[in-house]
């Protein structure tokens, strides 16, 4: 028998090391069921380590699978009964408990009366994981237990169970003081108490008795913060004094929590320290000078919470903190409140903080502070030549959604920064409002040294722009910069502006193709036939960028004559480019691209196209030859619908053959 286990172990671990990994792995269950039954102490140990898997349940459909490790739990060496619970223990937490049809809970109370404490402190934790009542009877049994660890996982457990009928229990623990050492079990006990979530009377009473004691402080105060226990104010109040950061950080958090004499939450508390109609704010507010960082950013987190308007001077000034966890917090905090006084303190703390977290911080903070506070907004989009404003309410929801904010647009529009980052912020917080000053603002800042600003300036006169913005834009071509003038060009392009024609005709000539691009794609919003020439010939030039842009003007407005360039670009190496080319070609409906189009259709030009181009361009091959309506191209459309088990190419190619054979009929 030994050699026969001997060699299950050798196979198990050597021949096959990847065991657990495997898809066959139930071939190997049972050999490790029979280690578990049949093997020493190490072997058993092994073998429970290595049953994980039972935690799927494809591989404890049958509840015998369990017997060998109930078996283990009264097995007579203690070190495999102990490893026997524990894994009973992980078992359940990783199935998150759903075993009850088992008899793994009422062997897991049995083994709470196992004579080797070890195993009762496994056994206790196990049974928290299952959640199962009726293991919450011998689990109170167990708080009297010799060992303090049964003790403390005992009540661990019962907190886990949550029954408001262990109070009473865990308060008899807790108010027993005859030995010190109980101080780890009466700590679990509050933090239970605090699971089961029933603050009653006595309950509150028990944890302010205890509420000195050095030891259980910390987890009283955030009990006392999560049931709101307004009684308790004063006590929190005084722990703000303690000489224990972590005391003072979790008296202000418990304190943002309990009701206070607060215009949002006025509650009649009875005063015992002297500190009559103070709020919790007042008293919060005081934290912001303590000592310790920590404990001035918990203040600072916890009066964004109260949203209590007495709060924002104090915030205001904690922006001039030396520590940057402070300022972040305050930052954060004053996101919270309705109040106009940010703007002015947010836009200094941007220009002066070298932390560009914190200035991100503050553009976001700046924002929400807007919205909570402005009263009108509108729609922007273009009409011809200029920006068009469109009234919240209307029926025309399109374009940019911008704020009416005079006090917010008067704290900014005026001010610049030499530092190109501080800078952006700034543009970035003034794109969010409408107001007639905006588009001067914009436009200076075409002239400042850096090019990233002059690109967002630039990005963001695409709304606000009118046709006095289109010289600078026209300027603006012949930046050094190359995003510049990319920029440039299609910001004119959204303008139309009949000025900008000849100055983007220029720049296809530019030294870079970007810049070339951007013109051309520009060009294709003006109506002058010399665009449709440039289009046609760029159909052929060497950037791809240059050839995506002539074939989206082509796309806008069709000509025959694009047939011959655009059936090559079908096989472009571009993948962005051929399912545009035989998008075009539907457009136009010549039928000298259909022998071509079938050619894609068919997957012939696969084999230069990478990122899904091929599925897209063969989509958009279907729904041309669909356009065109030749009759060549039904056998390989119903080909492709039989063959190709792709949703949308499928779709769009029964789409097609419906158009091609609607005239036929």
């Amino acid at each position: 028998m030994r050699k026969s286990l001997s060699l299950i172990l050798f196979i198990l671990l050597v021949i096959k090391p990847s065991i657990g990994l495997s898809s066959d792995y139930d071939k190997y269950l049972p050999n490790w069921l029979e280690l578990l039954d049949k093997g020493n102490e190490k072997e058993k140990k092994i073998a429970l380590n290595n049953l994980w898997i039972l935690k799927y349940p494809e591989y404890r459909k049958d509840s015998r699978v369990f017997d060998p490790i109930l078996k283990a739990l009264k097995d007579k060496n203690p070190s495999v009964r102990e490893a026997a619970a524990s894994y009973l223990k992980h078992l359940g937490k990783l199935s998150k408990g759903y075993l009850k049809e088992t008899s793994i809970i009422s062997s897991l109370i049995g083994a709470l009366e196992d004579s080797d404490p070890r195993v009762r402190e496994e056994a206790s934790v196990a049974l928290a994981y299952y959640k199962d009542w009726q293991a919450i009877d011998p689990l109170i049994r167990r708080l009297k237990d010799e060992s303090p660890w049964v003790r403390l996982n005992a009540i661990f457990a019962l907190g886990e169970l949550k029954s408001p009928r262990v109070i009473d229990p865990l308060l008899d623990l807790l108010n027993d003081q005859v030995d010190w050492r109980n101080k780890f079990v009466q700590q679990e006990c509050v933090i239970a108490i605090r699971k089961i979530g029933h603050p009653y009377p006595k309950v509150i009473t028990a944890l302010m008795n205890n509420f000195n004691d050095p030891f259980l402080k910390p987890e009283i105060i955030k009990s006392l913060g999560k049931f709101q226990v307004a009684e308790a104010r004063d006590l929190l109040a005084e722990a703000l004094k303690d000489p224990n950061e972590k005391i003072r950080k979790l008296a202000i958090e418990a304190l943002s929590r309990v009701p206070g004499a607060s215009p949002s939450r006025r509650v009649d508390i009875p005063q015992t320290s002297g500190r009559v109609g103070e709020s919790n704010v007042e008293v919060i507010v005081k934290s912001l000078n303590d000592p310790s960082a920590e404990v001035r950013a918990q203040s600072a987190e916890a009066l964004g919470r109260l949203r209590d308007n007495r709060a924002v001077e104090p915030l205001l000034a904690t922006l001039n903190d030396k520590d940057e966890r402070v300022r972040e917090k305050a930052v954060v905090a004053l996101g919270s409140f309705s109040d106009e006084r940010i703007f002015d303190a947010l836009v200094n703390f941007i220009l002066k903080d070298s932390n560009a977290n914190l200035r991100n911080q503050a553009e976001k903070t700046f924002k929400s502070g807007a919205e909570r506070t402005c009263k009108e907004r509108v729609f922007v989009r273009r009409k011809q030549e200029a920006a068009q404003e469109i009234k919240s309410g209307t029926t025309v929801h399109v374009g940019r959604h911008l704020m009416i904010h005079p006090v917010a647009v008067n704290k900014i529009v005026g001010i610049y920064s030499p530092n190109p980052a501080m800078q952006v912020t700034l543009l970035n917080m003034i794109g969010l409002f409408w107001d007639a000053r905006i588009e001067e603002y914009f436009m200076k800042c075409l002239g400042n040294p850096s090019p990233q600003v002059r690109q967002i300036a630039l990005t963001l006169l695409d709304s606000y722009g009118s046709d006095k913005a289109v010289p600078k834009l026209i300027e603006a071509l012949k930046d050094k910069d190359r995003g510049v003038r990319a920029h440039a060009a299609r910001t004119l392009g959204y303008s139309k502006d009949k000025r900008a024609l000849e100055p983007l005709i220029e720049r296809l000539n530019d030294s870079d193709d970007e810049v070339r691009a951007a013109a051309l794609i520009s060009l294709g919003n003006f109506d002058d036939r010399r665009v449709s020439e440039l289009s046609l010939e760029l159909l052929r030039d060497k950037a791809s960028s240059v050839r995506s842009s002539a074939v989206w003007n082509i796309k806008k407005k069709p000509d025959k004559r694009a047939v011959e360039s655009l059936i090559p670009l079908l096989n472009d190496p571009y993948w962005f480019i051929p399912p545009n080319a035989a998008e075009a070609l539907g457009i136009i409906g010549d039928k000298r691209a259909v022998e071509p189009l079938i050619d894609a259709l068919n997957g012939k030009f696969s084999s230069n196209r990478s990122g899904g181009g091929d599925n897209r361009l063969r989509e958009e091959a279907a729904e041309a030859l669909g356009n065109i309506g030749d009759e060549r191209a039904i056998e390989p459309l119903e080909k492709i619908l039989k063959s190709n088990p792709y949703p949308p190419l499928k779709y769009r190619t029964e789409k097609a053959l419906e158009k091609i054979k609607k005239p036929i009929k």
